[in-house]
Parts: structure tokens; sequence; C-alpha cells
């Protein structure tokens, strides 16, 4: 949009300071406006068409990974449905298992819910501490690895769903 200014600017002496005069420089910086509304219009249209497609784009990535990963909770609930009464009575001592790229994953309960693991990720050790509020939802889960500690800390909506989370790394 080229610049009106030449045409607005006043002159002392020759410029007659009437309707005649500022009612043109309001009616032209009207039209202006409106068309740069009607630009404004079309942005939000595209922005929120784009935003629209982005998400359609992430619901369909990440639709098959959270099948997958509702499969696999699934199967492991199933397994630790299979175990004996006796072993879920004792709190599972310690279970030890093959897992991915870890040489040897130990998994502890505590009270019948998973409170830790130790990963053997070659000469390194991998310790996952998981902590829950009263109304068991997990309330932090700390991982300490090659020196560094990693708490993530949840907060819950008054009806039990996840609100947030928080992580802090510090140096051991």
């Amino acid at each position: 949009m080229a610049s009106r200014y030449p045409k607005y600017r006043m002159r002392d002496g020759s410029t007659f300071l009437g309707a005649s005069y500022f009612n043109g420089i309001f009616r032209d910086v009207d039209l202006r406006l409106v068309d740069l509304e009607g630009v404004k219009a079309e942005w939000d249209a595209a922005v929120d068409e784009l935003r629209k497609y982005g998400l359609e784009r992430l619901d369909a990535a990440l639709h098959p990974v959270v099948d997958q990963l509702s499969a696999d909770a699934a199967s492991v609930q199933a397994a630790i449905d299979a175990l004996p009464d006796v072993a879920l009575q004792s709190d599972l001592a310690d279970l030890e298992v093959r897992l991915g790229d870890a040489d040897a994953l130990t998994l502890s309960y505590s009270g019948g819910r998973l409170s830790g693991m130790s990963e053997t990720l070659g000469a390194d050790t991998r310790t996952t501490t998981l902590a829950y509020n009263p109304d068991d939802t997990l309330a932090s889960v700390q991982v300490d690895f090659r020196g560094i500690r990693r708490t993530t800390t949840y907060a819950y909506n008054g009806d039990g769903t996840l609100a947030g989370s928080t992580t802090q790394e510090i140096t051991l």
C-alpha cells in the first residue's frame, strides 16, 4: 500500500481547515482501514484452516502410537494380573526382565503399584522412582542417569485429570 502522506500534508497559508479538506482525508483513511480489516479476516481464516490441518495431521500421526501404547499397557497389565496372588501380596519384591536397549531391568512394586525401576545400560545404571498421591494418581517421577537427576511433578484438576507437569534437572 503506497503512502498517501503527500496528499494529506498541510501547507501554511494555503490549506483550508474545514470539512472540504478533512472529509476527503477521513474518507480515504476509512477506506484503507476497511481494506485492512478484510485482509485481517482472510488472514484469520487462513490461520484457522492451517491450525485445523496441523491438528488433523498430528492426530493421524499420534493415533497409531497411542493405540500401540494402549495395547502394550493392556499386555503388561495382563502379565501382572497373571502373577500369583502370593507375589502380589508380598509387593512383588523385585522382578528382572529384558526390555529394549536395557541389558537388564529390575522393577520394584509397593502396595501393588510400580514404585521404581533400575535399568542396566552397559556400564551405566538408570534409576527411576515413582511417587503417588493419596488418590493413586502419579505425583512425580525421578530419573537418575549419568550424574543428572530429572524430576517431573504432575498436577491434577479437581476431577483427577492431568492438568500439567513441571520438570527440573539438576547435576548430582
